[in-house]
């Protein structure tokens, strides 16, 4: 029996924006049946992809909810990470939405643990691909 996905890209691209100097940046992404499809029911695992500038990579914490509430850390704060780098397009898999349904409001909350300087980062845009097996 051959493995196979059924792949629905959703795709969230605010104007640039800053991300919060102090506590969280959150973000919106509603999914309706008419976005991915009657045949979508249950999720198999959920891709986030991030493009975003940050002064310190392992200082941005961030996570990713379901509309059931179901909370995935896709981005761990790591205090000893402190290149000022780019999320070029990263991709991050998630499976802790194995079985959900996808339709709802998901979110992508981020953190910023760098708060003692001014420009912290900027989110670009973010990606979120959901997939289910077929």
């Amino acid at each position: 029996m051959a493995y196979s996905a059924k792949t629905d890209h959703m795709r969230d691209t605010p104007n640039p924006g800053a991300i919060s100097e102090y506590g969280y940046t959150e973000l919106d992404l509603t999914v309706s049946e008419a976005n991915c499809g009657k045949e979508m029911q249950y999720l198999e695992h959920v891709l986030v992809i991030i493009q975003a500038r940050f002064a310190r990579r392992g200082y941005l914490e961030g996570n990713v909810i379901s509309p059931s509430g179901t909370v995935s850390q896709i981005l761990p704060y790591r205090p000893y990470d402190v290149i000022a780098s780019d999320f070029n397009n990263w991709p991050i898999l998630s499976l802790h939405f194995w079985g959900e349904t996808p339709q709802g409001t998901w979110k992508l909350r981020l953190r910023n643990h760098f708060s003692n300087y001014r420009f912290s980062g900027i989110l670009f845009n973010w990606t979120l691909v959901l997939s289910r097996d077929s």
